[in-house]
């Protein structure tokens, strides 16, 4: 069945979440991507515009095969049907070394997960070599027990009640990433945020700290068809940091999931960041594998 390709519209967001969830359903937790990463990365950023930044791939019926994700910092993220040729990624590949030279890179990076032999092998024929160590995945089961959120004394966890909150919700996030680097995340990007289908409310927690602010919080995304929820992203206020603040976020909202019939829920975090898979692990998640990213010199 012959194969074409184009840039994508936003009329096909539908189509690359059920593609996502698919991959979930054939493969999880063994992939790369929840529908969490599509929505969060969907959100405006400086210097990117989905309209241009991904190509979908679609058979002759019209079905979408697989698509790629350019994100101007070198790297990009290549999703594909388990039963998909290979020639696909491919020109998956050709495409986005294409765009990264336009770009005035120097080289390109994409992540495999673990287990996918298949990628790995095209990544390797083409000469790209592993590059730097493993983002780990964490997953937890809602199945058992979980411990007691128990927030420090002066601070309280919810989720966010309406439009009115936005400004602040925003706010927060911007400050947890303030000693990392810089966040776009203003109260007009939090709107078009919110304006997600998957977005949801009642999954958009924050801890208030004893002055009435909010001081940490994260966004969850749930599939409710597969019963898989994923935290992106997490974040706490720098001055409000080992307090037990973000576990009992997490705690909360994982209580949350459980009684909404949520199963699993999973977190990414950088190979870097041993506090954060530190903190994860404290509140019941394991590690089930890793996203590697492989680089490949393109001058």
């Amino acid at each position: 069945m012959s194969l074409t390709s184009r840039l994508f519209c936003w009329e096909d967001v539908p189509a690359l979440h059920a593609l996502i969830s698919d991959n979930w359903r054939l493969n999880g937790p063994n992939v790369s991507l929840h529908i969490g990463d599509l929505y969060w990365g969907l959100r405006p950023r400086p210097q990117c515009d989905p309209t241009k930044d991904i190509r979908l791939w679609t058979n002759s019926l019209g079905d979408l095969v697989g698509f790629c994700w350019f994100d101007h910092v070198e790297s990009g993220s290549v999703v594909v049907r388990p039963d998909t040729d290979s020639s696909v990624v491919h020109e998956m590949l050709n495409w986005f070394e294409d765009e990264a030279r336009a770009s005035g890179c120097k080289s390109f990076a994409t992540a495999c997960f673990d287990t996918d032999d298949r990628r790995l092998d095209i990544l390797r024929g083409r000469d790209y070599t592993r590059s730097k160590a493993g983002d780990p995945h964490l997953l937890i089961d809602l199945v058992g027990e979980l411990q007691p959120p128990e927030p420090p004394e002066g601070y309280n966890v919810r989720s966010i009640t309406g439009p009115e909150e936005i400004e602040g919700r925003a706010a927060v996030h911007r400050a947890a990433w303030s000693d990392a680097q810089p966040s776009a995340v203003t109260g007009d990007v939090y709107r078009r945020l919110v304006e997600m289908p998957a977005y949801r409310r009642d999954l958009d927690f924050v801890a208030i700290g004893p002055d009435g602010k909010f001081v940490s919080c994260t966004n969850v995304w749930y599939d409710e068809e597969l019963r898989v929820a994923e935290f992106e992203p997490v974040g706490c206020h720098p001055d409000h940091r080992r307090k037990g603040v973000t576990r009992a976020l997490l705690l909360s909202a994982l209580r949350h999931l459980r009684n909404l019939g949520t199963e699993q829920a999973i977190v990414y975090t950088s190979s870097e960041n041993q506090a954060a898979r530190a903190l994860y692990e404290s509140c019941g998640f394991r590690v089930i594998g890793h996203d590697w990213y492989y680089t490949k010199q393109i001058e």
